[in-house]
């Protein structure tokens, strides 16, 4: 009925406002120092984990994004340590794709991945790197290669877009 429509119309605007609304926490500062070492002690849980070569290829680059994600939001105390972190397994990954060649079609893809070429995951990366400023210059020459490769190959896929 119209009276219907009209609460639901109603609870959804004020559902959206309220969405749409930043969220405010104001924790005390201990609260703050307290949660802030809370989450640097679960990232340094995940990061030992993460130190096992097969965990890590398993999430790939998104292993990166876990802590990356995180330092961006932390406090200062916390974020050059998160830092670290994210660099060292970004540069693992990247040194397990320094084999990667235009044309290869012999890799190994993590077990995450919802792709089914090499090309995919080194955007990632390369998306890391440039992120935390530590680009590595023949991963970017071979991705772009390959993206190339692949265009005029004729592959039907979102790489020959890229390229452009």
């Amino acid at each position: 009925t119209i009276g219907n429509y009209a609460e639901m119309k109603e609870s959804l605007e004020q559902s959206l406002s309220i969405a749409k609304a930043p969220l405010q926490l104001q924790l005390p500062a201990e609260a703050l120092q307290i949660t802030s070492e809370a989450v640097l002690r679960g990232l340094e849980a995940i990061f030992e984990v993460l130190q096992d070569e097969e965990s890590l290829w398993s999430l790939g680059e998104q292993a990166v994004s876990i802590f990356v994600d995180v330092w961006q939001v932390s406090p200062p105390s916390t974020r050059e340590r998160i830092s670290v972190m994210a660099k060292s397994l970004l540069e693992r990954l990247s040194s397990r794709a320094a084999d990667w060649e235009p044309g290869c079609e012999d890799f190994d893809m993590p077990s995450s991945s919802i792709f089914d070429h090499w090309v995919y995951e080194a955007l990632g990366l390369l998306w890391w790197q440039a992120e935390l400023d530590v680009l590595d210059e023949d991963l970017l020459r071979k991705t772009k290669a390959e993206m190339e490769r692949r265009r005029y190959a004729g592959f039907g896929d979102a790489t020959a877009e890229l390229a452009e």
